[in-house]
């Protein structure tokens, strides 16, 4: 499991944006205030400024469909990594071939059939954990409101329903101390992970979620324990 902390962008900026979705929707935590370029561009290029030890990029809460990001020095003369994006499952997680301490200009281009948008972008450190263990549990939460009519119907006004799991892990005390330091020190503000390190599922296992409660600890082995939380996606 891979989770961008601290997120190390500078600047961010949009070579199109529609002035009622500006680019500096990316930086907040809500994924359906969005950026989105001007009515009828499908393609649209992000300029992203990054400043400390940075790792990997996260795109959520986009229509596009394709892209790539182009990892470059603070000049843009030297191009360290390129990384092509495909998928639908709505986010992109990169994780770069190394580790740049140095100031970046990452160049993203996202194409999508219609105007192009997205929720989210994070950029910076990836903090390393082991994968999930086998059993974890994948649900939707229900924000819809439900109400009872007098005749007995139901009154159904439809609303998000994010992903949710309930994950377990066997992790060192070392592991463990680090993602409980995390959460005291970042609560349950939502974060950009990638859930499951697996070759070629990194978008379908990726989000930019909430962790809803302290993770818990069983101390069952002499030098691991397990560990578990559960996971809420942002809306």
């Amino acid at each position: 499991m891979k989770i961008i902390y601290p997120d190390c962008i500078y600047s961010l900026s949009a070579n199109s944006f529609d002035a009622e979705y500006p680019v500096a929707n990316l930086l907040d935590d809500h994924p359906s205030k969005v950026w989105k370029a001007v009515a009828g561009v499908t393609t649209a290029i992000l300029t992203i400024v990054t400043t400390g030890a940075v790792a990997g990029i996260h795109i959520a809460g986009t229509n596009a469909i394709s892209g790539t990001v182009y990892v470059k020095n603070s000049t843009e003369t030297v191009t360290h990594e390129t990384h092509t994006l495909a998928g639908t499952f709505g986010q992109f997680f990169v994780k770069f071939d190394a580790v740049y301490a140095s100031t970046l200009h990452i160049i993203v281009s996202l194409t999508s059939g219609t105007t192009v948008y997205a929720g989210i972008c994070r950029a910076g450190t990836l903090l390393s954990f082991p994968n999930p263990q086998y059993g974890l549990t994948q649900k939707r939460h229900d924000y819809s409101i439900k109400k009872e009519l007098s005749n007995g119907g139901l009154y159904i006004y439809n609303r998000h329903t994010p992903r949710q799991y309930d994950l377990s892990f066997l992790m060192t005390y070392s592991e463990y101390n680090t993602i409980d330091a995390l959460f005291i020190a970042n609560g349950s503000i939502p974060l950009a992970f990638l859930i499951a390190d697996e070759i070629d599922s990194d978008d379908q296992w990726s989000g930019f979620f909430h962790i809803v409660d302290p993770p818990s600890a069983g101390y069952e082995y002499h030098s691991h324990l397990k560990c578990s939380f559960t996971l809420q996606e942002a809306v």
